[in-house]
């Protein structure tokens, strides 16, 4: 059944927080904050990993099940490649908007409160989850974005089992330069 585009989406971003808890700390994972910009609010990221000084700033793209049923191999790929430019965009913002303001509070998912003054060199972590992913797919390298699957992140957790030891690992895969396919 759909929840509708969004809906599904908001679902798997929960999801992707929650498989970081669960599989790590839960004091590290945060929730997005929310910020007065003009007359709206907005979200800021889709969540955030911190240890110490070091996070990553979470954004995730979930394509909803029955839409991606109609999808055909370049239609997902497509999708896929939108979605992950918009993510990173998204997560570009979230660093400039920190810098803005100066700080944020973040709640984390056990309910503790913390400032965050700077992300200046947190990397991104875009989380792509389309059902029908072809293979194939190759995002462009860029040194402050981690390119992953759904899947790909709760393997990550499970193996690692720490906060801490993702946020490393995220930043030497991206000091690595390897660009490997989407899902691999």
């Amino acid at each position: 059944m759909s929840k509708g585009a969004r809906g599904w989406g908001l679902h798997q971003e929960a999801h992707a927080r929650e498989l970081a808890g669960d599989l790590g700390i839960p004091d590290f994972v945060y929730l997005p904050a929310t910020v007065q910009k003009g007359n709206a609010w907005r979200e800021v990221s889709d969540g955030l990993l911190i240890s110490g000084d070091a996070g990553v700033i979470l954004q995730v793209k979930a394509r909803d099940p029955d839409a991606a049923a109609r999808d055909s191999p370049a239609k997902a790929a497509a999708w896929v490649e939108k979605k992950a430019a918009e993510a990173l965009r998204q997560a570009v913002g979230t660093r400039r908007e920190i810098e803005r303001l100066g700080s944020i509070t973040v709640t984390s998912l056990r309910g503790y409160e913390r400032a965050v003054q700077s992300a200046h060199d947190w990397p991104a972590v875009v989380i792509v989850d389309h059902p029908a992913l072809p293979t194939g797919i190759r995002l462009d390298h860029e040194r402050t974005c981690f390119w992953t699957t759904l899947d790909d992140w709760h393997a990550l957790h499970t193996q690692l089992r720490s906060t801490t030891h993702v946020i490393e690992y995220v930043k030497r895969a991206l000091q690595s330069g390897l660009n490997p396919e989407l899902g691999h």
